[in-house]
């Protein structure tokens, strides 16, 4: 398994309960299958992972699940594809920005306005973990705007601080 880098979009399982819980899902259970996830952080095969959620539309609009933990899940800016969804938080904030390039999609998957998990620092997969999920590299998909990993450490400070998810 080749090392992946910080900024690199990828397909890996969060498991993670809180994702599944803050993300509005309807069964609270984590996800069962690979999902776009950003790595946040990568030293010597280990992951930090933050995973990508879609957006669900409602009356011609796309925003936030219900039942979501708005304040840690940001709005994607996905230039070339979608603007951001609503953002519902209480703070103004930016979205993070990735490009996004469809000749670039593995075939049957496709662009929706999302948000990236910022609560906290995301979900660690050690290296013998991540070697044994089938991981897909979208970095042909998908790019991250230089700016995009700094504001998302920051956010991370920030919620850790004032509004901390539960472990």
């Amino acid at each position: 398994m080749s090392e992946f880098q910080a900024g690199q979009v990828i397909r890996l399982r969060p498991t993670r309960q809180v994702f599944a819980t803050s993300s509005g899902s309807w069964s609270g259970n984590p996800a069962h299958y690979n999902r776009p996830v950003i790595v946040t952080f990568s030293q010597d095969g280990d992951l930090c992972i933050a995973p990508l959620l879609g957006a669900k539309q409602r009356h011609g609009r796309w925003g936030p699940k219900p039942r979501m933990t708005h304040e840690w899940w940001n709005p994607v800016d996905m230039i070339n594809f979608h603007g951001p969804p609503r953002d519902d938080a209480q703070i103004a904030r930016a979205p993070i920005r990735v490009r996004c390039y469809q000749q670039g999609l593995p075939q049957g998957y496709h662009f929706k306005p999302s948000y990236v998990w910022v609560g906290d620092s995301g979900q660690w997969f050690r290296s013998d973990e991540v070697n044994a999920h089938t991981v897909q590299s979208l970095d042909s998909a998908y790019q991250l705007a230089s700016d995009a990993l700094q504001s998302m450490a920051a956010q991370n400070a920030f919620w850790a601080r004032y509004l901390p998810p539960p472990y």
